[in-house]
């Protein structure tokens, strides 16, 4: 989630649809006030980097601002393009686990088991080289 006191404005990052670079951009421009993530500061935990629309509601509630004055918005991907794009990230993901040596924290053995769980189901490796192939052959 990014978001501008400045300009008035939230953006609710969707994963998958280039809220990186959309980030790496306005970052320099000092357009952005407040980079959601998952840092100790107690603001930024409010809005998360891939936050629902209610955590902004909350958070916002709690920080005191109107939420009603900022301009809200988003953007989308081709579903095939980002279902694709959720397999290759996953999939190098698990290359990374199975090759590391390096002690992990709670969160990364959490995503480590997620990802191993997630790429052994058969159907779903089938599914996304289907997809794959459709969206590169229609």
């Amino acid at each position: 989630m990014l978001i501008s006191h400045k300009h008035k404005f939230i953006i609710i990052n969707i994963p998958k649809t280039g809220s990186r670079s959309l980030r790496e951009t306005l970052a320099p421009l000092n357009v952005i006030d407040l980079i959601g993530g998952s840092s100790q500061s107690s603001v930024e935990v409010k809005f998360s980097h891939h936050g629902y629309i209610k955590e902004a509601v909350s958070g916002f509630k709690e920080e005191g601002w109107d939420f009603n004055e900022y301009f809200k918005y988003s953007f989308v991907r081709n579903p095939w393009d980002r279902y694709f794009s959720f397999y290759t990230y996953y999939k190098d993901k698990l290359k990374f686990y199975q090759k590391t040596n390096i002690e992990l924290n709670d969160n990364q053995q959490r995503q480590k088991i997620n990802t191993f769980n997630l790429l052994r189901i058969r159907a779903t490796k089938r599914f996304l080289k289907v997809l794959y192939w459709s969206s590169h052959h229609i």
